[in-house]
């Protein structure tokens, strides 16, 4: 088998700050050209500056699948392919008790973190499904932490942390 020399290409979304802008530096550092996508156009910009290898910065909305779609497009466009993606693209919403928080605010939390991923795996990974396979070696992510397991983590901190308020909430009465 041939080996190639073009560059593995990663696109991370919520790339322009925080967790996602850490990841597509690390992407970047490993050799990685980088797709960083964010709403925030001037802060994805801003990641990109930092990177060691060529990137592009993308515009977009995790919730709204023409903008998803697009993403993919523009980093096919530029790169050709995509062989991995992070989306890390999220939002933790108002900090109130349930009692207190509107059904906007849950939607909108879970449209970001809920519906974004499903919306971005849907497109990277039809994407991925037309591009021919590239061989990698399973072993390289096996000590790897999963962000699920850590988002998944911190949502439990973040809810026992609220749990005592939300008791307090209702009291029945005696």
């Amino acid at each position: 088998m041939a080996t190639s020399t073009r560059k593995p290409v990663a696109l991370v979304t919520g790339g322009g700050s925080g967790i996602g802008r850490a990841t597509a530096v690390r992407f970047a550092e490993l050799g990685y050209s980088c797709v960083v996508a964010d709403i925030d156009e001037q802060s994805a910009k801003e990641t990109l500056g930092m990177l060691q290898t060529p990137g592009i910065a993308v515009q977009m909305d995790v919730t709204m699948a023409t903008s998803v779609e697009a993403m993919v497009t523009a980093a096919v466009q530029r790169f050709g392919r995509i062989d991995c993606a992070f989306n890390g693209a999220g939002i933790l919403g108002a900090s109130a008790r349930i009692v207190e928080s509107s059904e906007d605010a849950f939607d909108r939390v879970m449209d970001v973190n809920v519906k974004g991923v499903w919306l971005c795996l849907k497109y990277e990974i039809a994407q991925m499904l037309q591009q021919e396979p590239v061989v990698s070696d399973p072993a390289r992510w096996a000590d790897k932490p999963n962000v699920c397991r850590l988002r998944g983590a911190l949502l439990l901190v973040r809810l026992l942390h609220n749990l005592p308020q939300a008791l307090i909430v209702y009291r029945p009465s005696q």
